[in-house]
């Protein structure tokens, strides 16, 4: 079984969308074995470093993630990604096969 990579986690940084600690977040990944993960807070980015620093010493990648929007029409307007959501998987895909392969 290949490993799993959540790509859409958030943190209590993101204040209407979640309540779990950072810390939590890399405690489970550890115990998960999970090679990665991405945090993707809602309309904010205050907890990028936290979660950078407590990633990077439990030896877990992370992946910087977009915090705005979504598709048009959506609650906050169409997606700051020039190619959409696809365009961004197809960026992130050769990145998490190699994370994966690790």
């Amino acid at each position: 079984m290949s490993p799993f990579v959540h790509l859409h986690v958030h943190s209590d940084y993101s204040l209407l969308d979640a309540m779990c600690r950072i810390e939590d977040l890399v405690r489970k990944c550890v115990e998960q074995r999970m090679p990665a993960l991405a945090l993707t807070d809602t309309d904010n980015m205050f907890g990028a470093l936290e979660f950078s620093e407590k990633m990077a010493a439990a030896g877990i990648h992370f992946v910087g993630m977009g915090v705005s929007g979504g598709e048009a029409g959506a609650r906050w307007g169409p997606s700051i990604m020039p190619g959409g959501p696809r365009q961004a998987y197809t960026l992130l895909e050769p990145m998490l096969v190699r994370i994966a392969a690790q």
